[in-house]
C-alpha cells in the first residue's frame, strides 16, 4: 500500500520517497487522459491530505510507459528551492477515474473527471476545454488602443484621425457588450453542439 501525503499542512504538494510531486498525470493505455498542474488532489476545492493507492510500489522511470497498470514517477530534477521534484503518473483504473461531464465556470468550459483512492476518498480533476473571453479581450485591446491615441492628441492631429478613433471605440465597444451577452448566455449544450457531441 502506498500513501502519498504532505510533509506539512501548509505545504500542499504530496511527497513520495525523496520526491516532491510537481504534477499528477492520469493515463490509460493510449496516453494521458487528464493532468493536474499541481502535486495534490482536491474534492470540492478542499485538499485531500493524503491519497492511498492499492499498489506495492511506484516505479521510477526515465520516460513515459503507459503499459504500467499501477503508477510511476519521472524525476524532474532539483528546482530553485533545491527540492527534488517528480511528475506522478497514475493509471486511471487504479483510482476508478471516470468522466464526470462538463461545467461552465466563470468564463470557461471545463471537462471533469471523478476518481477515488483506496480509502474511497473522492477527488475531482478538470481541464479547460474552451475559454469564452478570447474575443472580448481582443475587442477590449482595440478600444484601449484607440482611447490611448485620443489621450495623446498632438497639435498636428487631424480631425479625421480623431473621428477614426471615436468610430473604432464605438464599433468595438459595441462588439464587447454583444460578446459579454454571448458569454453569459453560453451553455454546455452550446459547447457540445459546436463540438458535434
Amino acid at each position: 500500500m502506498i500513501i502519498l501525503s504532505k510533509d506539512y499542512a501548509w505545504y500542499r504538494p504530496y511527497k513520495y520517497d525523496k520526491y516532491i510531486i510537481k504534477n499528477i498525470k492520469f493515463y490509460d493505455e493510449n496516453g494521458i487522459v487528464i493532468e493536474v498542474g499541481s502535486g495534490w488532489l482536491e474534492n470540492n476545492h478542499k485538499d485531500l491530505d493524503y491519497v492511498k493507492l492499492n499498489i506495492d510500489e511506484i516505479q521510477l522511470k526515465r520516460k513515459e510507459d503507459f503499459s504500467i497498470k499501477g503508477a510511476f514517477i519521472i524525476s524532474k530534477g532539483k528546482d530553485f528551492s533545491d527540492e527534488l521534484g517528480a511528475d506522478l503518473y497514475i493509471n486511471i483504473e487504479l483510482v476508478n477515474l471516470k468522466f464526470g461531464g462538463y461545467k461552465k465556470e466563470y468564463d470557461n468550459i471545463r471537462k471533469y473527471y471523478v476518481g477515488s483512492d483506496y480509502d474511497n476518498q473522492e477527488f475531482e480533476v478538470s481541464s479547460n476545454v474552451k475559454w469564452l473571453k478570447e474575443n472580448w479581450y481582443k475587442y477590449q485591446a482595440i478600444v484601449q488602443e484607440n482611447a490611448k491615441k485620443l489621450e495623446n492628441i498632438y497639435y498636428d492631429t487631424t480631425i479625421d484621425e480623431v473621428a477614426e478613433c471615436v468610430k473604432n471605440i464605438k464599433k468595438y465597444a459595441d462588439k464587447m457588450f454583444k460578446e459579454r451577452q454571448l458569454i453569459e448566455s453560453y451553455s454546455i449544450e452550446d459547447y457540445l453542439k459546436e463540438e458535434g457531441k
